[in-house]
């Protein structure tokens, strides 16, 4: 592969009488079970973030990085600079998933780094068939800073070091909090623009910073000092916004940027596993995942899309099956407004 281097129901028919006092709480509960375009938890943004977040092994050591789509072949990984920097141009870095299993691996020849900011870009051969699922880097990552605030709410995602009194491996961590600042990019050094409060730990460096559930809005990097107390940690740490990760793929590809292939992926269901179960089979494709009606049942099944255009067109993965029948309870499956 050459990469142009310079060197992704019908609802029944409810009447006013049906819906009674007693039955709009279960009619709210429905509602919100569905409805929820970022679930929380293991069962709905950790999951897709898990399925983005990489161990990177380099020669002198680990760190992480986030997949975030994919091109001729390779995976398109995002990472800090640093984590990178000692590899040679014939030296291979190893990639892991939060199972253990060796999912990619590329060598120097096949880094892109940043020449005015703490983030680089792999582009590494895919090994294994364990399921990938990439970050979403599109339109909202180009506008992080725009949308952040202080205060806003984040994740950080990455594989912590060993503490040989603890743990013998390197461990996945997640790490929720808060931003606390936002700088200019005249004022930030090495392109670190915004900080937060979640916990980080050596090994952590390159790995995603998120909002909206699985939308990378930055690569962690860094973690604050404080120089008039020996250079002691403070609490606080920063990372590169996404648009840089964003504008150096496609400096890298230049002219084959539209052939890359990135994250398009919209889950309004409940189980995000069993979502992210059909979504394994074609990662990169788009895919839109929903409550639908189902004449036979009465009942609404979780479904998701796969492909262009009209719903009705495209590939369809049934994921929950809708359970109640049309002798059940009147409001037993039906989730108004859902087409």
């Amino acid at each position: 592969m050459k990469l142009p281097f310079p060197k992704s129901l019908a609802a029944k028919s409810l009447s006013l009488a049906q819906i009674t006092g007693a039955l709009l709480p279960l009619l709210a509960s429905q509602i919100n079970a569905y409805a929820q375009l970022k679930p929380q938890g293991e069962d709905g943004n950790i999951a897709v973030i898990t399925k983005s977040s990489v161990m990177l092994v380099t020669p002198s050591g680990n760190g992480s990085g986030t997949v975030v789509g994919a091109y001729d072949g390779r995976l398109i990984i995002v990472t800090a600079k640093h984590v990178i920097e000692g590899v040679s141009q014939g030296e291979e870095v190893d990639i892991y998933n939060k199972e253990g299993e060796k999912i990619g691996a590329a060598k120097g020849s096949h880094f892109s780094k940043s020449t005015n900011a703490d983030v680089a870009i792999i582009f590494a051969k895919r090994t294994g068939k364990s399921c990938i699922i990439p970050a979403t880097l599109g339109e909202y990552s180009l506008n992080a800073l725009s949308e952040l605030t202080p205060g806003s709410n984040i994740t950080v995602a990455g594989y912590a070091s060993t503490d040989s009194k603890l743990t013998r491996e390197p461990t996945f961590r997640v790490s929720r909090g808060t931003v606390t600042s936002v700088l200019s990019e005249r004022d930030a050094i090495n392109g670190y623009q915004f900080s937060y409060n979640a916990a980080t730990a050596r090994g952590m460096s390159g790995g995603g910073v998120f909002v909206n559930g699985s939308v990378l809005t930055g690569t962690h990097g860094s973690g604050e000092r404080d120089e008039l107390r020996g250079f002691a940690k403070t609490g606080y740490n920063y990372a590169v916004p996404s648009d840089k990760a964003y504008e150096l793929i496609r400096s890298t590809l230049g002219k084959n940027f539209s052939k890359a292939q990135f994250a398009d992926i919209t889950i309004n269901t409940s189980n995000v596993l069993n979502a992210l179960s059909a979504i394994c089979t074609d990662p990169f494709g788009k895919w839109y995942c929903t409550v639908v009606g189902n004449s036979q049942t009465g009942a609404n099944d979780q479904a998701c899309f796969l492909g262009k255009g009209e719903i009705k067109h495209r590939k369809k993965f049934i994921t929950v099956k809708g359970k109640c029948g049309y002798n059940s309870h009147p409001l037993c499956g039906v989730v108004p407004g859902y087409e």
